[in-house]
């Protein structure tokens, strides 16, 4: 039997490059998406394959999930990457809901799931009670109190016996996600001010093909704790991203505020077992990633998506 492996938020940047590259390993693949943020011109290239299909479906209901046949494997993507919409909320809702019918589908089938979670989940718990939920703080606070509790869920299900595995990715870039690196590209490309608020801080960011591997990686290995996706050396400081961005963009200007402390923070992923078990180690160099992502933010700035 050929192997079956189904992908929530399949029409996301990550999870567009997962289809395509279980499809390059041969398997059958169905995406799953609600479609909040219509994509579906990333799946473009992937639709004439007949063993790829698409299911435009909200993953927070069981019916997403039903029907599905022989299933050997789940990469599940538990929400968006982007703002927070409307609170705070649907967001949570999202993660928690999704996970827990991707979760059942994976007992039910007896397949393997990757639940995609990220670094964020070592920050300090970042929602006090006040906070401006509009804000980017409330943003990235969200998504992390989110993902602690999908981590939470996924161990209960490994308890109850379900094969699944925590993946942790650190800083992805490569897509226009709306995270830091995709801002710095934007605003550097219009000659805008690139605001660095945390000059310090360390970033070991690893490209979103390189991720995309790696989580097929995790998805073949037996390895049941939680695996980081990064790179553990060539750390770089916001305020050096931004200076890189800007030099390699030949445009923009770097803001960051004038600071006597050089202490440096940031937690550095840890591959021992992502190397050693998996084999698995980025092959994109920053310099040449981002001289990537920066072409491709150029062609949508310039009304060109790519294709």
């Amino acid at each position: 039997m050929s192997s079956h492996v189904v992908v929530t938020g399949g029409t996301g940047s990550l999870g567009s490059r997962v289809c395509a590259a279980l499809l390059n390993d041969g398997a059958r693949v169905t995406a799953i998406d609600t479609l909040s943020h219509d994509r579906r011109t990333n799946l473009t290239a992937l639709r004439p394959d007949p063993r790829f299909k698409f299911r435009h479906a909200d993953i927070t209901t069981t019916a997403a999930f039903t029907g599905l046949q022989e299933v050997t494997g789940i990469v599940h993507l538990p929400g968006p990457t982007g703002r927070v919409e409307n609170g705070p909320a649907p967001q949570l809702r999202t993660a928690a809901l999704s996970t827990f019918h991707a979760l059942d589908l994976a007992g039910r089938h007896r397949a393997r799931i990757v639940v995609t979670s990220s670094s964020h989940v070592y920050d300090p718990p970042t929602l006090p009670d006040g906070l401006d939920h509009d804000s980017d703080h409330a943003t990235a606070g969200t998504r992390t109190e989110g993902l602690r509790f999908v981590e939470t869920v996924t161990a209960a299900y490994q308890h109850r016996g379900v094969d699944a595995v925590i993946a942790r990715p650190y800083t992805v870039y490569g897509s226009d996600d709306g995270g830091l690196i995709a801002r710095f590209c934007t605003a550097a490309l219009r000659g805008d001010v690139l605001p660095v608020t945390d000059p310090h801080r360390l970033w070991y960011p690893v490209h979103i093909d390189d991720v995309a591997e790696g989580l097929l990686e995790i998805l073949a290995s037996d390895m049941p704790e939680p695996v980081d996706l990064g790179i553990d050396h060539a750390a770089i400081t916001t305020v050096e991203l931004a200076a890189l961005i800007v030099a390699l963009a030949g445009n923009g200007i770097v803001s960051a505020p004038d600071t006597d402390t050089t202490e440096t923070t940031g937690r550095r992923p840890d591959l021992t077992g992502t190397t050693a078990r998996l084999g698995w180690a980025p092959a994109t160099g920053l310099r040449d990633g981002l001289r990537s992502t920066l072409h491709a933010t150029r062609t949508v700035l310039d009304g060109n998506p790519p294709r």
